[in-house]
Protein backbone atom coordinates (compact mmCIF):
# COMPACT_ATOMS: atom_id res chain seq x y z
CA UNK A 1 0.00 0.00 0.00
CA UNK A 2 1.17 3.42 -0.84
CA UNK A 3 1.70 6.42 1.61
CA UNK A 4 -0.82 8.95 1.06
CA UNK A 5 0.66 12.53 -0.10
CA UNK A 6 -0.06 15.02 2.34
CA UNK A 7 -1.00 19.09 1.27
CA UNK A 8 0.18 21.07 5.00
CA UNK A 9 0.50 24.16 5.29
CA UNK A 10 2.26 26.87 8.28
CA UNK A 11 1.00 27.42 11.99
CA UNK A 12 -1.82 29.65 12.50
CA UNK A 13 -3.08 29.00 8.28
CA UNK A 14 -4.66 32.56 6.81
CA UNK A 15 -6.68 32.58 4.07
CA UNK A 16 -3.89 32.49 1.77
CA UNK A 17 -2.51 29.33 3.16
CA UNK A 18 -5.64 27.52 3.22
CA UNK A 19 -6.15 28.68 -0.54
CA UNK A 20 -3.00 27.48 -1.67
CA UNK A 21 -3.71 23.87 0.10
CA UNK A 22 -7.21 23.89 -1.89
CA UNK A 23 -5.29 25.35 -5.31
CA UNK A 24 -2.48 21.97 -4.59
CA UNK A 25 -5.11 19.88 -3.77
CA UNK A 26 -6.26 20.36 -7.29
CA UNK A 27 -2.73 19.62 -8.97
CA UNK A 28 -2.53 16.25 -6.39
CA UNK A 29 -6.53 15.01 -5.78
CA UNK A 30 -5.09 12.03 -4.76
CA UNK A 31 -2.98 14.06 -1.88
CA UNK A 32 -4.76 14.54 1.68
CA UNK A 33 -4.94 18.13 2.93
CA UNK A 34 -3.99 18.60 6.97
CA UNK A 35 -5.12 21.66 8.46
CA UNK A 36 -3.19 22.26 11.23
CA UNK A 37 -4.09 22.78 15.13
CA UNK A 38 -4.24 26.75 15.18
CA UNK A 39 -5.38 28.41 12.38
CA UNK A 40 -6.11 32.61 11.84
CA UNK A 41 -8.75 33.83 13.77
CA UNK A 42 -10.55 34.97 10.38
CA UNK A 43 -10.49 31.60 9.37
CA UNK A 44 -11.57 30.66 12.90
CA UNK A 45 -14.19 33.06 12.21
CA UNK A 46 -15.30 31.97 9.04
CA UNK A 47 -15.27 27.95 10.21
CA UNK A 48 -17.38 29.31 13.05
CA UNK A 49 -19.68 31.58 11.44
CA UNK A 50 -20.65 28.87 8.97
CA UNK A 51 -20.50 25.35 10.87
CA UNK A 52 -24.20 24.91 10.63
CA UNK A 53 -25.47 27.43 8.05
CA UNK A 54 -22.42 26.45 5.07
CA UNK A 55 -24.18 23.17 4.90
CA UNK A 56 -27.18 24.53 3.59
CA UNK A 57 -26.30 27.51 1.71
CA UNK A 58 -25.61 27.50 -1.70
CA UNK A 59 -21.77 28.00 -3.34
CA UNK A 60 -22.33 31.56 -4.75
CA UNK A 61 -23.48 32.51 -1.14
CA UNK A 62 -20.43 31.29 0.32
CA UNK A 63 -18.18 33.16 -2.80
CA UNK A 64 -20.33 36.55 -1.95
CA UNK A 65 -19.47 35.94 2.20
CA UNK A 66 -15.94 35.38 1.16
CA UNK A 67 -15.83 38.14 -0.98
CA UNK A 68 -17.80 40.65 0.86
CA UNK A 69 -17.76 39.61 4.31
CA UNK A 70 -20.47 38.99 6.97
CA UNK A 71 -20.46 39.62 10.21
CA UNK A 72 -17.44 40.28 12.11
CA UNK A 73 -15.26 38.43 9.23
CA UNK A 74 -13.93 41.23 7.09
CA UNK A 75 -14.29 40.82 3.29
CA UNK A 76 -11.75 38.92 1.33
CA UNK A 77 -12.29 40.39 -2.53
CA UNK A 78 -9.54 42.52 -2.33
CA UNK A 79 -6.98 40.07 -1.24
CA UNK A 80 -8.00 36.40 -2.38
CA UNK A 81 -8.15 36.46 -6.72
CA UNK A 82 -11.69 35.03 -7.85
CA UNK A 83 -10.67 31.22 -9.03
CA UNK A 84 -8.88 30.75 -5.08
CA UNK A 85 -12.15 32.27 -3.41
CA UNK A 86 -13.76 29.49 -5.86
CA UNK A 87 -11.31 26.85 -4.68
CA UNK A 88 -12.24 28.17 -0.85
CA UNK A 89 -15.83 27.26 -1.28
CA UNK A 90 -15.34 23.77 -2.75
CA UNK A 91 -13.12 22.63 -0.61
CA UNK A 92 -15.24 23.98 2.48
CA UNK A 93 -18.26 22.16 0.83
CA UNK A 94 -15.91 18.70 -0.09
CA UNK A 95 -14.92 19.07 3.84
CA UNK A 96 -18.64 19.19 4.82
CA UNK A 97 -19.27 16.34 2.40
CA UNK A 98 -16.60 14.22 4.33
CA UNK A 99 -17.54 15.05 7.55
CA UNK A 100 -21.03 14.04 7.30
CA UNK A 101 -21.11 10.83 5.35
CA UNK A 102 -22.65 7.94 5.95
CA UNK A 103 -22.42 4.54 4.82
CA UNK A 104 -25.23 5.00 2.33
CA UNK A 105 -23.34 7.91 0.59
CA UNK A 106 -20.86 4.96 -0.86
CA UNK A 107 -21.93 2.36 -4.02
CA UNK A 108 -23.07 -0.46 -3.06
CA UNK A 109 -19.74 -1.77 -4.27
CA UNK A 110 -17.79 -0.58 -1.83
CA UNK A 111 -19.64 -1.01 1.56
CA UNK A 112 -18.31 -4.56 1.93
CA UNK A 113 -14.41 -3.29 2.61
CA UNK A 114 -15.63 -0.65 5.29
CA UNK A 115 -13.75 -1.82 8.32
Amino acid sequence: MRTPELIATHTNTDFDGFAAMVAARKLYPEAQISLGGAVNRNVREFQALHADAVRAQPAGEIFNTITNGKGKMPAYGPQIPVEDRWRIVLYEKALQRSQHATVDDLPEEDRPHLR
